[in-house]
């Protein structure tokens, strides 16, 4: 792996998530101390800002994500890690743990990482958090995210859309069709009706109706080109984790 690393650009690596796969290369070998030492070592020589720059470009989020939840034991040595990579204001590596922190349920824990680092950070990552909550049909995670990107400074409304989009989801295979319409009510006040999910609205209509209720939106459907036209669905955005 690493002598294709050598052999290939930048564009390709990005193109690749190259160093995404490399990082399961090195644990699926059991070498994952080794592995952790090398980032270490990669933010510990950068002195010039293109150096720190191709620290932050080479840094794994996803991988790091699969690497905490297979391995708990390094949670600690890694803390030590991305506080040192946030010390260069590359706050990936300290989302990862975040992002660990509340999917485990260490809410103190994840709220002490946020505060201190992520709060004003220009770019959130939490598409791995959806996921889980979605896989585990979990609303008082995507609740507790909701509230977090609430409170944080930098979140887009196309992010929160995301976001409520999954809870409707939840929502709708719960089947609930009171408590699935006030949530596309707080999803619309909050992120605007055109960054909701289209196929969770359609899900949504389509329960709210079954139980002989109006759903009072009129969806939207994207023509080709980008723009939209009146329909059945629309599309949203988050930060991703890779």
């Amino acid at each position: 792996m690493e002598k294709i690393g050598n052999q290939i650009s930048a564009e390709m690596k990005k193109e690749l998530s190259f160093d995404n796969r490399l990082c399961h290369s090195f644990v699926s070998n059991g070498k994952i101390d080794e592995y952790l030492q090398r980032l270490e070592n990669e933010i510990d020589s950068a002195k010039t800002p293109e150096e720190i720059a191709q620290a932050e470009f080479k840094f794994p989020r996803g991988g790091s994500i699969g690497l905490l939840e297979a391995n708990t034991q390094i949670v600690d040595r890694y803390e030590g890690i991305a506080r040192k990579y946030s010390a260069h204001n590359i706050t990936g590596p300290i989302n990862v743990l975040w992002i660990h922190h509340f999917i485990s349920g260490e809410e103190q824990k994840a709220e002490k990482i946020f505060k201190e680092f992520l709060s004003s950070s220009p770019r959130l990552m939490f598409h791995r958090i959806v996921q889980v909550a979605r896989e585990k049909n979990d609303e008082q995670m995507m609740n507790k995210l909701i509230t977090v990107l609430k409170n944080a400074s930098h979140v887009s409304e196309g992010a929160m859309g995301n976001a409520y989009s999954a809870l409707i989801d939840i929502h709708v295979t719960n089947g609930n069709a009171d408590v699935v319409l006030a949530t596309v009510k707080s999803a619309v006040d909050s992120a605007c009706l055109e960054n909701i999910n289209g196929t969770a609205l359609q899900r949504a209509k389509a329960v709210v109706e079954k139980a002989g209720k109006s759903f009072p939106y009129k969806l939207i459907e994207k023509k080709s080109g980008g723009k939209q036209q009146d329909s059945s669905s629309s599309s949203s955005s988050s930060s991703s984790d890779d």
